[in-house]
């Protein structure tokens, strides 16, 4: 998958954040990129869309304020 990318895996991140913080429903993580990626201004485009077993649970777009 995708976080075969990733420095560290998804799940490895929810369990250190979990140590001090309650997560719930609808919490969004993000947890940046190296330099030059590109940086998060106002007006900027997020979409997300998360899927189990192969079906579509969420689709989720929103802007940076």
């Amino acid at each position: 998958g995708n976080s075969d990318f990733m420095l560290h895996k998804p799940a490895q991140i929810l369990a250190e954040i979990s140590d001090f913080m309650y997560l719930e429903d609808g919490d969004v993580i993000m947890t940046g990129t190296p330099a030059g990626v590109g940086e998060v201004t106002a007006g900027s485009i997020f979409s997300v869309t998360l899927y189990a077993n192969g079906q579509r649970i969420l689709a989720y777009k929103w802007r940076a304020e």
